[in-house]
């Protein structure tokens, strides 16, 4: 019964979709909310950073105050990132976890780092900038139209296809949520509001009396190839305590395989973004 409703649901924010793609087209102009840029940057996706950042500064229609661009200390990293015309942080000195302290395996595959990626997320929402809103997108994913997070004061949360239930239940072990969404926004981007993220943090801290890394890292499953989505976390929180300021519409994202011919324009007309993921790269 979830099932058909969520296909319900989706199918008919997709519709809708249909006309904001046409408005969006004629109308669409610059918000007034500013934002801060945040991407986590591992090794296998430093090709694809110019064109993740390009994307932003196209198709984002807020004002940019900075991108952070949060990787490993390595001077090509560094010069890398500066040429962009990005702010390089350090991300052991954004938070004092590595990869070898979280240890997590999942079929013989590490996934340390995947994991790592959502909590210097986390912790960049925070402690990084001015904005009180974050952009946060991964690497690998590009803006491909123009568009705006926040309409009529309410933030934009894309929903996707994927829906993933050991997501949804990590996020009700850590904050105790009353309702899970029949919808899924690990949608490879997110708009973060600061002040909310320091509120779910702390109410993580208060339930297990320690740090909010340490209490993620000591609840998630690490024998699941996916424990734990930093997107659908924050997401469930905001729509069990901040639904009136949520704005769902459907994410139109497309994952680009080998045998796409990713230069077609109407990918940039329908696809609100497109994905490059590692694993589909070859297929």
């Amino acid at each position: 019964m979830n099932y058909l409703i969520r296909k319900f649901y989706l199918n008919v924010l997709k519709i809708s979709g249909f006309f904001e793609i046409i408005y969006s087209f004629i109308f669409a102009k610059k918000s007034n909310t500013e934002v801060d840029v945040i991407i986590t940057l591992p090794d296998k996706h430093k090709e694809k950073l110019a064109n993740c950042i390009w994307g932003i500064k196209i198709n984002l229609l807020h004002k940019i105050n900075s991108i952070f661009i949060i990787t490993d200390k390595f001077e090509e990293k560094i010069n890398y990132v500066h040429n962009l015309k990005c702010e390089y942080i350090n991300e052991k000195e954004l938070l004092k976890i590595s990869k070898k302290d979280i240890n997590y395996k999942s079929h013989n595959i590490d996934r340390s780092g995947w994991l790592l990626q959502q909590l210097l997320n986390y912790q960049a929402v925070i402690s990084l900038g001015d904005s009180e809103h974050k952009f946060a997108i991964n690497a690998d994913t590009i803006l491909s139209r123009k568009q705006i997070f926040v309409k009529k004061n309410k933030i934009v949360f894309n929903a996707c296809d994927d829906y993933q239930i050991d997501y949804f239940d990590i996020a009700k072990k850590l904050l105790d949520l009353p309702k899970l969404s029949f919808l899924s926004f690990t949608s490879h981007h997110m708009l973060y509001r600061r002040s909310i993220m320091k509120e779910m943090l702390t109410k993580i801290e208060e339930k297990f009396k320690t740090t909010w890394p340490e209490a993620i890292l000591n609840n998630v499953n690490k024998k699941l190839h996916s424990c734990h989505s930093d997107f659908e976390t924050y997401a469930q929180y905001h729509y069990n305590y901040y639904k009136n300021d949520m704005k769902v519409e459907y994410w139109f994202n497309k994952s680009i395989f080998k045998k796409d011919k990713i230069k077609n324009y109407f990918n940039h007309f329908y696809y609100k973004s497109l994905s490059f993921h590692s694993w589909a790269e070859n297929r």
